[in-house]
């Protein structure tokens, strides 16, 4: 008995020390805890996806708990890919407090769960952003049969996956077009996470048509534009707010969807933080381009509905349910109604617990031996947890680094986009190169058809520039120049020359020192380049032109004062009263020589004007060539003599009698090319060769061939221009304007022709005219020449002129006494008015008298009143004598605005006589004529 109790209260202090123990650790433990104070766990955000094989390590997604992680840095967040079965899963169990689901998915937890998005992402598709998702159906261009979605019965199908986007949307719309998937096509296969190889598979002909997300069809339009313009879109629509051109109708995108279990005021931090205040510019991803309001899923809810069956059994769950996921079966059947029996210990048939103090023996060292475990399992706990803390701690650091990293990345990757850079690596060492997308597009290639390569650079660089380029390039390489800068030309997928600017860099080196590694950029110059050449060329050919009008006015400057000083030198020789008669006749033709020579000048800056202005005007009259050849002939002959020359015109039959144009202009080609045969041959002869054009006869040609300097052929081609000479020398030997040639060619052109030139420095010339000539009959014997004398060879008496009444109006009194006496000389009375006021006072008295005037001769440019506004008065007052107008304005339009005042007829300055007096006897016969 005594050794019961003994045994008893042995038990009871053991029993006080396991108790106390126990006590002690558990009270320092609780001080630990107390002390450390531990964070609110931290909040996971599912990333889901629609299959197993999509989850993968790319962290390109942590940005979304980076933003909030900056937006509410109170919480730590956490991001987890995981597929969205289990993230649907993980939140009905409380392990996930968001989940960024796509549109079905979005669905499913809403019936299962009662969950709500609280916002959709707007994605990024490269340049582009969008919530809205769509599914784009290509086939090619050249399949006639395929027109429309109805028309996929007996095609070869295939989806690039087995997401909402790639497989249940597209097959929607065939299904409302009357196409059965599962019987209506020949075939149907799924190209799981493979798009570009479905459209290649099309474009092979190995696919009738493929379905693929909007966007992935659009980086392959920009990537591939040749292989994409080979492929047509199935009916295709356009949406305002949607960038891309699809087959379907628009789902929503990624939406973020708060879990059942997550604290409401958590879900409202977030939902705010994404809705409200959106993260700063440098937590903007390449992902997401910002949040708004969750879009309406009811039209994601039909379509599933209508797949209710297919859905089922691909994800094992009844859609049309409400309730939420089934929970895991415990190992423990719970379900069992019957009570188990006690367990039972013995040995060799004896309870061992049948004796209360041996109870109390073994108690406490059952107690002892749980109080060490449960010691050592809460400190491995502790150190478990600050694992757990430190681990989570560097995900995030290096979540946070990555996402810096992506951020940096696509920063450059804008910045080269903005500036349309293309960019290239080459490595040294395995001479591998890559281009990106960027520079195929610039140059216009498919990176399909023309993979990258060092040879195929080297075969687009032009041929004059490879050289050049790749001794900079080797130069770089070495070390010579720092970095590797040219300008080259690239042989465009258009077969043209491109200029693009190529700049790089060594960027890694062996272990040796040697450069292995090179990068860099090229930039489209084109445009720059092409800009620029053309700003030189016109900058030279301004210049050119510039040096050509100084020449030009110098030379002019020249050959206007040389007759100038002859004409003023031999007046004032007639002034001298000692100088003999026949020193007077000699300086009288010498001044009226030079001022003709004075007035073809004029004439020809006049004429270059009016055809740089287009106002240069021609005749169309029949005449005949042979009279107006034999008239120049006659006049040049003279001056060949004199220069002891032979001149010699020779006419090969048949030749037009007449031919229609302008007789004058013509006249004025010939005298030109004549003459400077003349000027530029110091002896032999100059021949004038007429005959029907070879070959043509509607045109007639006209050679004039010297045995004079002759021009090389730079000198030729240059020989047509404006202002232009064979050189200075050929100016200061021979004179001249240099624009004879230009006007003769211009004349030439109008007159249905040209004129060519053959040439041998030292040997001659040969010049040949050739225009039109109409209908004419022809002429198989010489020409004839006219006899008829000049007008100016007319007698001094005129009975037509005698005693005629001639108002004269002119405010120059040089002029004034030189017409007066030119028509006083005919028998004309010539009264003078030195202004239009008096002159049509002096018209309408004379009327009034009954002495009227029988011509009026009107100078158009005077004081007081002039020639324009003193005729429209006259005729305004019915004054119906003839009103010859005289003016010294030669540009076109001269003659019709003095015609449209009233004036009959127009006589230009310097006056002409013989011009002047067959108009006031025409003037006088006409009135004459017309009165009873």
């Amino acid at each position: 008995m005594d050794s019961d109790h003994s045994a008893a209260r042995h038990a009871a202090r053991s029993t006080l020390v396991v108790a106390l123990t126990f006590l002690a650790c558990t009270s320092s433990r609780a001080d630990e805890d107390q002390e450390r104070q531990p964070a609110p766990p931290p909040v996971k955000i599912g990333i889901a996806t629609s299959s197993p094989r999509s989850i993968q390590s790319d962290d390109e997604w942590e940005f979304l708990a980076n933003d909030l992680q900056k937006a509410i840095p109170d919480r730590q967040f956490l991001s987890v890919m995981l597929t969205e079965n289990e993230a649907i899963r993980q939140g009905a169990e409380g392990q996930l407090d968001f989940a960024l689901l796509g549109p079905s998915a979005v669905v499913r937890a809403e019936k299962r769960l009662g969950t709500r998005p609280i916002a959709t992402m707007v994605r990024v598709f490269g340049p582009y952003k969008t919530p809205w998702v769509g599914a784009t159906i290509v086939v090619r261009r050249d399949n006639e049969r395929i027109k429309s979605l109805a028309d996929l019965k007996g095609a070869t199908f295939a989806t690039s996956g087995k997401t909402f986007v790639e497989l249940q949307v597209p097959l929607r719309e065939i299904r409302e077009q009357g196409v059965e998937p599962r019987g209506d096509f020949e075939s149907f296969r799924v190209e799981q996470g493979a798009a570009i190889r479905a459209i290649e598979s099309v474009l092979r002909g190995e696919l009738d048509a493929a379905a693929v997300r909007a966007e992935i069809f659009r980086r392959f339009q920009r990537r591939a534009p040749g292989s994409a313009n080979q492929l047509r879109i199935l009916g295709e629509r356009n949406f305002p707010d949607y960038p891309f051109n699809v087959s379907t109708r628009l789902y929503p995108g990624l939406s973020l969807v708060a879990m059942p279990r997550t604290p409401p005021e958590l879900v409202a931090a977030v939902e705010k933080a994404l809705l409200e205040t959106p993260p700063p510019g440098d937590l903007k991803s390449s992902v997401a381009a910002g949040w708004i309001e969750p879009l309406d899923h009811a039209e994601v809810d039909r379509l599933l509905l209508g797949w209710q069956d297919d859905v089922a059994t691909r994800e094992g769950v009844d859609l049309s349910t409400t309730t939420t996921l089934p929970r895991r079966k415990t190992s423990i059947d719970t379900s069992t109604t019957t009570q188990q029996r006690p367990i039972e210990r013995t040995v060799g048939g004896e309870n061992i617990f049948a004796s209360p103090w041996t109870f109390y023996v073994s108690a406490p060292l059952f107690l002892i031996g749980l109080t060490i475990f449960m010691y050592f399992m809460l400190r491995t706990n502790r150190r478990l947890r600050s694992l757990q803390t430190t681990l989570e701690l560097e995900l995030t650091q290096r979540n946070a680094a990555a996402a810096a990293l992506r951020r940096s990345e696509h920063r450059l990757q804008m910045a080269l986009d903005a500036a349309k850079l293309g960019t290239w690596t080459w490595n040294i060492e395995t001479n591998e190169v890559t281009f990106d997308d960027r520079w195929y597009q610039m140059i216009g290639y498919d990176p399909v058809a023309m993979p990258a390569s060092y040879e195929m650079w080297r075969r687009l660089v032009h041929p004059e520039d490879i050289e050049r380029v790749e001794g900079i390039l080797a130069k770089s390489i070495n070390g010579q120049f720092s970095t590797y800068r040219t300008e080259m030309r690239l042989k465009s997928g258009e077969g043209a020359w491109k200029w693009i600017l190529t700049s790089g860099e060594t960027v890694e080196w062996s272990r040796s020192g040697r450069a292995s590694l090179m990068a860099g950029v090229h930039v489209d110059i084109d445009e720059t380049k092409r800009a620029s050449t053309a700003l030189a060329v016109a900058k030279e050919s301004a210049e050119t032109a510039n040096r050509a009008k100084s020449e030009f006015l110098a030379n002019m400057s020249h050959e206007i004062r040389t007759p100038m000083t002859s004409i003023l030198g031999f007046a004032e020789l007639l002034l001298d009263r000692s100088t003999s008669e026949e020193e007077r006749d000699e300086a009288i033709l010498t001044i009226m020589r030079n001022g003709r020579h004075l007035m073809a000048i004029l004439n020809d800056i006049l004429d270059i004007s009016k055809i740089e202005a287009g106002q240069l005007l021609l005749e169309n009259v029949r005449f005949s060539p042979i009279a107006i050849v034999d008239d120049v002939a006659s006049s040049m002959r003279v001056k060949a003599l004199e220069k002891g020359l032979e001149f010699e015109v020779v006419q090969e039959p048949p030749i037009p009698e007449e031919i229609e144009g302008d007789p004058t202009r013509l006249r004025q080609i010939l005298l030109n090319l004549i003459g400077n045969a003349i000027k530029f041959t110091e002896r032999g002869k100059v021949r004038v060769t007429m005959r029907l054009f070879p070959g043509d006869p509607e045109k007639l040609e006209i050679t004039v061939s010297d045995t004079g300097v002759g021009m090389n052929q730079e000198t030729v081609d240059q020989l047509f221009e404006p202002f232009r000479q064979a050189d200075a020398s050929t100016t200061r030997r021979f004179g001249g304007t240099g624009l004879g040639l230009s006007i003769a060619r211009h004349l030439a052109k109008r007159l249905g022709g040209t004129i060519n030139v053959t040439s041998e420095p030292g040997k001659g010339s040969t010049f040949s005219l050739v225009i039109r000539t109409g209908m004419g009959t022809m002429s198989l014997g010489a020409s004839q020449t006219d006899a008829t004398p000049a007008a100016d060879e007319r007698p001094a008496t005129d009975a037509t002129l005698k005693d005629s009444r001639i108002l004269l109006v002119e405010d120059g009194e040089d002029n004034q006494r030189l017409i007066r006496s030119l028509l006083a000389r005919r028998g004309c009375e010539v009264t003078i008015a030195a202004n239009g006021k008096v002159a049509y006072e002096l018209a309408l008295a004379a009327e009034h008298e009954g002495k009227p005037f029988h011509v009026v001769l009107m100078d158009m440019q005077m004081p007081v009143m002039d020639g324009y506004e003193a005729t429209r008065k006259l005729r305004a007052k019915g004054f119906g004598r003839p009103i010859i107008a005289l003016t010294a304005d030669a540009m076109a339009g001269a003659r019709e605005r003095c015609i449209r005042v009233g004036c009959a007829d127009y006589a230009s300055k310097p006056i002409d006589k013989v011009r002047l007096l067959e108009l006031v006897r025409a003037s006088i016969t006409r009135r004459e004529m017309a009165e009873p």
